[in-house]
């Protein structure tokens, strides 16, 4: 929040200053930087608005290519955006053509890194892989590229979301490893973000590929480290993850509380759910099912289903119709439970996702057991 105050500033002084290249400079630069933080910690849509109009205006005047290309990307290509993924991938690729264009590698490196995300949150992952390894290879063994270009460690991000990839497939020892090694390049780096990302989703692995008690250790230290980072982006994610593997040891009550704090963390910044919004929703009502408030958990698996399909949300669509699956079971909507899961595993199968439609599977046996 005090980088923030510090670039609105440098705006406010470089406006007052005579116009030349270097005052331009200043102003599209701490305009981007303040846009930078907007998916960080929450910005009024007009303020937003305001800085994207006017960073703009400047760029187009002096012909800065980057800075146009950081403008498409944090205008409409970022995280804590409602939009449909197939619009997000969109604007992530219209941004990697403006840094292909600027001939500028390390650029080309962060977009490709940062841009990732969307591919990621449709569940594209041979795509999404197609640029970390294009984005790896511009960087070669240099793992300070592109740092500080929307995300501190790049070189580290990709790492880690290979990881993911990985982990999707069912590659459970190779993701491992390879969320190790992001967590060495984020820490040799400076990258506290990165460094939390990756504990969430090695957490994530733990707890179903591994061991539940040492996923937890990771999770809560993860939760108390990133509390002290001030980023709404990370900690909401932290408790998300914090929420989900206390669902995997027993303890909805605490699942709860963690996802509660998320939720409304993440929407008194943000004024939205995000594009994180099908995940959280579908793992509040996993959580509300533990301590048997049915009729909430199936109000929000509903929603939780509805916006992952809507928005073409595909990496969150097969815990959300499982979780709708669960909480029909749990109402006694057998027929209802079987579509959704179902329809839970045609998704994953798709996708890819062999993590999740073992736990489509496994939900769906359990929910089977309880009928019988």
């Amino acid at each position: 929040r005090d980088a923030l105050r510090l670039w609105a500033k440098v705006s406010d002084l470089a406006s007052q200053l005579p116009e030349d290249d270097e005052t331009s400079a200043l102003g599209v630069f701490s305009r981007l930087l303040q846009l930078d933080y907007a998916w960080r910690l929450g910005m009024e849509r007009d303020r937003v608005d305001s800085l994207v109009a006017e960073a703009r205006a400047l760029a187009t005047k002096t012909g800065d290519l980057r800075s146009l290309t950081l403008l498409r990307l944090l205008e409409s290509a970022r995280p804590g955006l409602t939009q449909p993924a197939a619009d997000w991938i969109v604007a992530v690729d219209e941004a990697i053509e403006l840094a292909d264009r600027s001939g500028d590698d390390a650029l080309r490196m962060a977009i490709r890194t940062a841009g990732s995300y969307a591919y990621m949150s449709a569940a594209e992952f041979g795509h999404c892989e197609r640029l970390l390894d294009e984005a790896l290879e511009i960087a070669g063994d240099d793992h300070s590229a592109g740092a500080g270009i929307v995300i501190g460690s790049p070189y580290a991000f990709a790492v880690q979301f290979k990881g993911v990839i990985c982990r999707e497939r069912g590659e459970f020892e190779q993701a491992e490893e390879l969320f190790d090694a992001a967590l060495r390049i984020a820490a040799e780096q400076g990258d506290p973000e990165t460094e939390s990302w990756t504990r969430d989703q090695k957490a994530q692995l733990l707890s179903v590929h591994g061991d539940p008690d040492r996923s937890l250790a990771l999770a809560q230290r993860n939760y108390e480290l990133t509390e002290h980072l001030g980023d709404v982006f990370s900690r909401t994610w932290a408790l998300t993850t914090l929420c989900w593997v206390r669902l995997q040891v027993g303890d909805a009550s605490g699942a709860l509380e963690a996802i509660e704090r998320a939720d409304r963390i993440y929407r008194e910044a943000m004024g939205s759910g995000g594009e994180a919004e099908a995940w959280r929703t579908a793992l509040f009502a996993l959580a509300l099912l533990g301590v048997d408030r049915v009729p909430e958990a199936l109000e929000h698996a509903e929603r939780a289903a509805a916006i992952a399909r809507d928005r073409g949300m595909r990496w969150a669509q097969p815990r959300a119709l499982r979780a709708l699956g669960e909480a029909r079971a749990a109402a006694g909507e057998e027929e209802g439970a079987s579509e959704a899961f179902e329809e839970a595993a045609a998704v994953a199968r798709e996708t890819g996702s062999v993590f999740e439609l073992g736990q489509v599977e496994a939900a769906r046996e359990s929910a089977r057991i309880a009928a019988s």
